[in-house]
């Protein structure tokens, strides 16, 4: 399972000034029962890996993110892009949103922004 999450804060200027809802998103990774990973974009050439558990996620919501669960059969295999080595289309993304649609296998090269993205999501897992 999936999950990415979005953002309404970021200390970076570049999505303070362009991007309109949501300013920063991140691919979270089940791993276990109670135990993510979540692939969070720093810059290029650097993606951090943060262990969170099921609390941990919560707390992330009551913070004003807002996650989409996405199944493993829309997404690439996840088997090797949460290990020490990561491929290297994850670790030369350009943006968190270039992270995340590398994680999840989407190919559209318009969506540049978070809010894009979600909008997109939304449509795409809307019955």
């Amino acid at each position: 399972m999936i999950l990415v999450g979005f953002s309404r804060n970021t200390s970076k200027l570049f999505p303070k000034i362009f991007c309109r809802k949501f300013k920063h998103c991140a691919p979270v990774f089940k791993v276990c029962d109670d135990m993510y990973i979540m692939l969070q974009f720093v810059r290029r050439g650097y993606v951090a890996q943060i262990s969170v558990n099921e609390h941990g996620i919560n707390l992330l919501r009551a913070q004003g993110w807002e996650f989409i669960n996405l199944d493993n059969d829309a997404c690439n295999s996840t088997a090797n892009i949460y290990d020490d080595n990561m491929c290297p289309d994850i670790i030369m993304a350009e943006s968190c949103v270039d992270l995340c649609m590398t994680v999840i296998g989407m190919h559209a090269p318009y969506i540049k922004t978070p809010y894009g993205l979600y909008k997109k999501l939304k449509r795409h897992m809307a019955p």
